[in-house]
């Protein structure tokens, strides 16, 4: 005959009593377990917020870059210039059916080549010579961390090549150069979170700043990895790539003009010969990916 559970409850036998510490017993093990989740969850919450700066950190730091170097093109503009002179002397004879011209020498004298070349219209370097020999070759060279912004310097250096802090561009070398087979290069950045007081003064987070390294491969590829600030099982990293399209053109153009210095028995005539070539390269970078590094 099956007992009802009342008549467990209210049985005197002793029974009850191990199932009372039964029933306690659960009910302790289930507290004990929503205990230690919530504990769990408060302890998750309390680290969210420092999570959350971290990724935002870096987030944002790749979306900035993104924005400022997606689509920007740089556009390099060298020109040569060589010019010719062909110097004739002719002799006049007056006769009784008119004058006679005999030329009587000619000399060829070409002058040595010019370089300039610009970067998005700034003039980063001058090559000046003359046919006067006692006139020095000038020239400045530009300082490509120094005096030029990221990409132009990037670009150049891609081109050109670096030789310490000097751009090699003004010889026949850098003319031929090409930026479909670039220069490698490498170096690192550091972006800076910062917010403006009521006093004027800037409120710096140095817990926020984030530590970029790039590298420009030969054809041109550059990639970004971002990483913020703190322990190492606390950072998070950011890769982006940047691909490049690339376009080179070359034209020559060649102009002409004649002037002529008389004497008692003839004339000179100097025809002077500019032959000018141009080379325009132009680089343009789009972000092609946006992928987090897992160490």
């Amino acid at each position: 005959m099956k007992r009802k559970p009342n008549n467990v409850l209210r049985s005197r036998t002793g029974a009850s009593i191990t199932f009372a510490l039964l029933l306690f017993l659960a009910c302790a093990v289930v507290g004990a377990l929503v205990l230690t989740a919530g504990s769990a969850a408060a302890g998750r919450v309390s680290n969210l917020a420092q999570s959350d700066q971290r990724y935002y950190s870096v987030s944002s730091a790749a979306g900035l870059l993104a924005q400022e170097l997606s689509g920007k093109t740089v556009k390099i503009v060298q020109e040569r210039e060589v010019t010719t002179d062909v110097t004739t002397s002719y002799k006049v004879d007056l006769g009784s059916t008119g004058s006679v011209v005999t030329p009587v020498g000619e000399s060829t004298t070409t002058r040595e080549a010019s370089y300039k070349t610009k970067v998005n219209d700034f003039l980063i370097t001058d090559y000046l010579s003359s046919y006067d020999p006692n006139h020095d070759v000038e020239g400045t060279a530009l300082s490509a961390d120094a005096q030029a912004s990221f990409l132009n310097a990037r670009a150049a250096i891609l081109l050109f090549g670096k030789d310490g802090s000097e751009i090699l561009c003004c010889n026949d070398r850098a003319m031929k150069a090409s930026m479909k087979t670039g220069t490698e290069q490498s170096g690192e950045l550091a972006l800076y979170h910062s917010i403006s007081m009521a006093d004027g003064t800037a409120d710096d987070y140095d817990q926020l700043t984030v530590t970029g390294k790039y590298y420009v491969q030969s054809d041109g590829t550059m990639i970004f990895t971002l990483t913020n600030q703190g322990d190492a099982n606390e950072r998070y990293s950011l890769r982006i790539t940047l691909t490049p399209t690339i376009n080179e053109t070359q034209s020559d153009k060649t102009t002409e003009s004649t002037s002529r210095s008389y004497t008692d028995n003839g004339y000179t005539e100097t025809v002077t010969t500019v032959t000018t070539t141009v080379k325009t390269s132009e680089i343009t970078w789009a972000v092609s990916g946006v992928e987090k590094v897992v160490s």
